[in-house]
């Protein structure tokens, strides 16, 4: 069974993808500054500045690959939890379609019972009906129309 993807997934994954993007940006665009600013510079001569904005670039550069493999692990994570709910989906498939059958048949049966109860019901109702109607002229010609 594969998952849809729907306008919700589409968007989920792109809130997921942006801020790493961004971050890819920004890191490229520092070190391009950092880079800039090392040859740009009018001290070209002065050697320990440039070692030391060179060190700069290297340490901003590691934080960027440190940054992409934490980017690698997140997304292996989450592919291996896609991966199980895939498969859970997969074995509770069964169990639902078996539960839904059986929650139909329950019903069928208890609207099968609720049919003939109420034959019970009205019939109970009808025999009520003339022992009252019995009772009631037995009441009238007996007490009110003997007087």
């Amino acid at each position: 069974m594969e998952i849809q993807r729907t306008p919700t997934n589409a968007i989920k994954t792109a809130t997921k993808i942006f801020p790493a993007i961004i971050a890819i940006f920004v890191s490229v665009l520092g070190i391009l500054t950092t880079s800039q600013k090392i040859f740009h510079k009018e001290d070209l001569n002065d050697v320990s500045a440039q070692i030391e904005k060179l060190d700069m670039m290297s340490d901003n550069l590691s934080d960027f690959q440190f940054f992409l493999e934490q980017q690698k692990e997140n997304l292996k994570s989450e592919q291996t939890v896609l991966t199980q709910l895939k498969e859970e989906k997969k074995n509770l498939e069964p169990l639902v379609q078996a539960d839904r059958e059986i929650v139909e048949a329950v019903f069928k049966q208890q609207e099968k019972r609720q049919r003939e109860k109420v034959w019970y019901e009205r019939a109970f109702g009808f025999f009520i009906g003339v022992l009252s109607s019995l009772l009631a002229t037995f009441i009238y010609v007996k007490f009110i129309k003997t007087e």
